[in-house]
């Protein structure tokens, strides 16, 4: 019986070389086989398929095998990152030896992202990225004879952060001005986040499949799985009742899985232009409203300011840390984030209820002119 050919696999028409497109694993992987025959290029996908390395251990392992491998076998939901990271990092390393790097070696990358005035945060994920796929090639990978790519792991430090941005909770009237000029698919999963307290891909990723209701109360909550979360364990979403309103109003005009969409299609995330343009007009008319400069944080709100606005705007209301972790999703929380009691899910949502409004005695007169303008 003739063998079945492998579906994957084309011919560049100018190089000759076979690639295959393919999607595995939920992903597309586009990648040059180095072969130029069609039986050699299907031998390099069954192995690949395999969890072979397809690769001449002879030869000197460098940055790029390491890298290519990664890319190819990883499953961390930040893979699309990864290789746009990789894409900054290989001018400097994708030709050294394994055996070669350590922190020495890595120091003109960094100087390189000195000048160009990359922050401490930054330089950092691009170190933990190279050290991430090190510790790979000396505790998972080996060779063909059993040893591991690398027989030792180097230590890469990462960089000393004197420059981080602090956070910057908005005040309920600079929400007041900052809502209306948001873009109308964004308002509703902005206004989300601030009575949830949700981070930016965790409001993107939420599906109608996660809803929930307590059979008692008939309350409505969302349950993140754990492959979902950050930190790997399941999360309780307790839904105020401005979060309760945005839900129903979602599901009457609901497109598909996803209860926050743009044109029919889930959301990568809510800092796109609609976000920067809505956050750089509500900046120049600050100072008209509110009769003072705009502060530079202000000018570059982030989507994560939501978060840490709900956490402020929490303690102000006088509830618990424990209860503001478990809100959160944080691990601190301990076991209030791992399994949940009906008692416990009504108790977040009367929690979430205190940050709902704005207190009634931060209702001063530049609010009330602020809330008349922009609401």
């Amino acid at each position: 019986m003739p063998k079945k050919r492998l579906k994957g696999l084309y011919k560049h028409k100018k190089s000759g070389y076979y690639y295959i497109n393919k999607q595995i694993r939920g992903r597309r992987v586009h990648y040059s086989t180095g072969e130029k025959t069609r039986e050699g290029a299907e031998r390099w996908l069954e192995n690949w398929l395999k969890g072979i390395p397809v690769l001449d251990m002879s030869a000197e392992l460098t940055f790029r095998d390491a890298a290519v491998r990664h890319l190819l076998t990883s499953t961390r939901k930040e893979l699309t990152k990864d290789a746009g990271k990789l894409a900054r990092i290989f001018p400097f390393l994708a030709d050294q030896r394994l055996d070669a790097i350590d922190a020495f070696s890595i120091q003109p990358f960094v100087e390189h992202l000195l000048v160009e005035g990359r922050k401490g945060n930054t330089i950092n994920g691009y170190l933990s990225l190279i050290g991430l796929i090190l510790r790979k090639c000396g505790r998972e990978w080996k060779k063909a004879d059993g040893r591991y790519w690398l027989a030792a792991v180097p230590h890469i430090p990462l960089h000393s952060v004197t420059d981080a941005r602090l956070p910057y909770p908005i005040g309920w009237a600079e929400q007041r001005m900052l809502l209306p000029l948001l873009p109308e698919h964004l308002k509703a999963p902005v206004l989300f986040g601030l009575n949830t307290g949700l981070r930016d891909s965790e409001i993107c990723g939420l599906t109608w499949s996660q809803l929930r209701q307590l059979p008692d109360s008939g309350l409505r909550y969302f349950l993140i799985p754990a492959s979902a979360q950050k930190n790997k364990r399941a999360r309780c979403v307790a839904l105020n009742t401005v979060a309760q309103r945005i839900v129903q109003e979602q599901w009457e005009s609901r497109e598909g899985d996803h209860v926050f969409t743009y044109q029919g299609r889930a959301m990568c995330t809510l800092r796109n232009d609609g976000w920067l343009n809505a956050v750089a007009r509500a900046a120049q008319r600050y100072e008209q409203v509110f009769g003072m400069p705009c502060p530079e944080e202000f000018r570059r709100l982030r989507v994560h300011d939501i978060r840490h606005t709900v956490a402020r705007r929490a303690r102000a209301a006088e509830v618990p840390e424990l209860d503001i972790a478990a809100i959160l999703g944080h691990s601190s929380a301990g076991g209030v984030t791992g399994h949940y009691a009906d008692a416990e899910i009504a108790h977040m949502a009367r929690q979430l209820d205190k940050i709902a409004e704005p207190p009634k005695e931060l209702a001063s007169p530049t609010l009330r002119v602020v809330a008349s303008r922009y609401a």
